[in-house]
């Protein structure tokens, strides 16, 4: 039986890297050749499907909507000997996060959770709504990035990085001053049409209590529900500012894990763009098989085409974030007016 330690790009998971103990494993199934039927309680909407959910998610725009692809998220028992086969095509992932839960992900359509006794509930969904999620995703054909977005005039831009780098924050002071909110953590990008589509998540953000403390004004930070056990952040929901329609992406800025002594948009040759965002890519360590990684790398490379990416170097503090904003405003400006030929 073959397994692999599996880490993501989030540094809140990086207890799960331990190759001497290591606290979530998977094997890859072949695809089975149907969806079972799932009891669903709760109806939502996010990332242009339709899920039918046993479990609750809060934050998630609920309702329905004809025509939309269904997928189904379950919680029934994920055996043991599930794990016995193992194949590398990548359509089904069985896996277990250690104290938390087993979880299957099937075909880009069904999710199914086993969650252990005593566990976190809002664990389980943070890993539900984060890592499962973008699994799911991509295997619908979709790229995955870590990072926030948020929409204006028609338009998306993007800010990718590690947890803690202040994607959250940098998404919140945009909305503050006149975008929309299209997604916190997995940023979901399509290629239906010729240009690379932001494709709205759900209106929901995480905060540390600086951030929520200048951002949300209606209610006190301690009145926020705590996202879950492993972080200290947040949660805040922001669907008056919501942008629940898909918007070409116009621009991608790659943040660093650093202050610097002063903002600047810095632009790299296209190969290390690439392998930035490559290196920002979610699930990577669940979708190893070579047509995912080859899948992967031409949906990059059909991103490069449309939309550039530089990095954002910054001042480390709330206080130079309108700085920030302008400075981005006008590259935004900018890229624009150069992509439209005007």
């Amino acid at each position: 039986m073959a397994f692999f330690t599996f880490c993501t790009t989030d540094v809140r998971w990086s207890r799960f890297c331990s190759i001497a103990d290591p606290t979530l494993q998977f094997a890859i199934h072949p695809l089975l050749p149907a969806v079972h039927p799932a009891t669903s309680d709760f109806e939502y909407l996010g990332y242009g499907l339709q899920i039918r959910s046993a479990l609750q998610l809060p934050g998630f725009v609920e309702g329905k909507q004809a025509g939309l692809p269904t997928v189904h998220i379950v919680r029934e028992e994920v055996a043991p000997e599930r794990w016995e086969a193992f194949n590398d095509n990548a359509l089904h992932i069985v896996g277990r996060a250690e104290g938390v839960m087993r979880f299957e992900v099937e075909g880009g359509r069904r999710m199914v959770i086993d969650p252990v006794p005593d566990a976190d509930i809002d664990y389980v969904r943070a890993i539900v709504s984060g890592e499962l999620m973008a699994t799911l995703l991509r295997q619908r054909g979709l790229l995955a990035l870590h990072g926030s977005c948020v929409a204006k005039d028609g338009h998306a831009i993007g800010f990718i990085g590690h947890s803690g780098w202040g994607k959250s924050t940098l998404a919140m002071h945009f909305v503050q001053h006149g975008y929309r909110l299209l997604c916190d953590d997995v940023l979901a990008v399509s290629f239906d049409d010729a240009e690379p589509a932001a494709v709205p998540g759900y209106p929901q953000v995480k905060l540390r209590r600086d951030s929520g403390d200048r951002y949300v004004q209606e209610v006190d930070y301690d009145a926020l529900p705590p996202a879950h056990t492993e972080t200290d952040k947040r949660l805040y929901v922001c669907d008056s500012h919501f942008q629940d329609v898909a918007v070409p992406l116009r621009k991608l800025y790659i943040l660093e894990g650093r202050g610097r002594s002063e903002n600047q948009i810095i632009d790299v040759p296209r190969q290390q763009a690439f392998m930035e965002l490559l290196r920002h890519t979610r699930a990577t360590n669940l979708l190893k098989s070579p047509d995912m990684a080859q899948a992967q790398l031409r949906r990059l490379t059909a991103l490069f085409e449309r939309v550039p990416g530089s990095l954002l170097h910054r001042r480390w503090s709330l206080d130079h974030l309108p700085e920030l904003y302008a400075t981005v405003e006008q590259d935004v400006r900018h890229v624009s007016y150069s992509a439209t030929g005007s």
